[in-house]
């Protein structure tokens, strides 16, 4: 249409007749404006007030472009009883948890029982690198063995097997042991891809030893047993004092309440034991396999 237009135009010299009018000579230059018109110059507050306004609204400009934090996540099946020592109040989805002494008394125990919440909503959890784990045990902390997937000896390869395992499950209980003791650059951005991970794909994982960049860190403080008498009772619950930092440098203290050996494990829980438990730990078949080795049925 353009075209036809400027044909049109020249065909009646209209065209011909407007450059007569035009000057001769080159076309006068048109000066560039100033660079500094280009862009806006931001005008300086005039008082003290008016200073702290715009300060108080860049805050909010940055706090609202940072919406990563741990509270602003999904939460996941949490036990009361856990509650109390998590930021927040509960396990949240994509966040990696650390409890760095393993070795002390009760941290295996919670650990455990972090799981017990979810794996009863109808989460599927795992526990890597847990070779001595009795199913009674877990089931007595409240975990549905049907939901409770087992790698474990994952060896050097830990840590592709976990990330494998987070893949398909939704909360993982993993214990790296002496392969994780050799810190690194090489390691820390390995597991910083898998923390990455987890948050892409909503898993979350317990840590039972050091996590750079863990969400929070809990420490068993302090571990009381009760009901044992002289002689005679049976345990019936444990009281776990713990600490837990999280990551914005929050400390909070806790004092949670386990079940005892015989308090939660009912009877058909363990006979369930067996057949039932092998063949949920062999069902999540979209579960990659690279480096596991089919262990996650050895539930013995």
């Amino acid at each position: 249409m353009a075209v036809d237009l400027i044909e049109h135009m020249f065909e009646h010299d209209e065209v011909n007749a407007a450059a007569q009018h035009l000057p001769a000579g080159p076309a006068p230059e048109v000066p560039a404006p100033a660079r500094s018109s280009l862009r806006a110059v931001p005008r300086a507050p005039r008082d003290a007030a008016e200073r702290d306004g715009a300060v108080r609204e860049l805050q909010s400009r940055i706090s609202a472009m940072q919406r990563t934090r741990i509270d602003d996540r999904a939460a996941l099946p949490t036990a009361a009883a856990i509650a109390p020592a998590l930021p927040g109040g509960a396990l949240r989805a994509g966040s990696v948890y650390s409890l760095p002494e393993p070795g002390a008394a009760g941290t295996l125990s919670l650990g455990l029982a972090m799981l017990a919440e979810a794996s009863r909503a109808g989460l599927w959890c795992g526990a890597v690198g847990l070779p001595d784990l009795a199913p009674e045990a877990a089931a007595a902390l409240g975990i549905d063995l049907r939901r409770l997937v087992l790698v474990p000896r994952p060896g050097e390869q830990w840590l592709r097997v976990t990330a494998a395992v987070a893949d398909a499950l939704d909360l993982v209980l993993v214990h790296p042991g002496g392969a994780a003791a050799s810190s690194s650059a090489a390691a820390d951005a390995a597991l910083g891809r898998l923390a990455a991970r987890l948050r892409e794909r909503g898993a979350s994982l317990v840590a039972l030893g050091a996590w750079p960049g863990s969400e929070a860190v809990l420490r068993v403080a302090g571990a009381r047993w009760s009901g044992l008498g002289t002689g005679h009772g049976l345990l019936q619950r444990r009281e776990l004092r713990v600490e837990t930092a999280s990551r914005g440098g929050r400390m909070q203290r806790a004092t949670i309440v386990l079940p005892g050996a015989g308090a939660t494990a009912s009877t058909a829980t363990l006979d369930d034991l067996g057949a039932d438990v092998a063949a949920a730990a062999r069902e999540p078949a979209a579960l990659p396999t690279a480096g596991v080795e089919h262990r996650t049925a050895a539930v013995s």
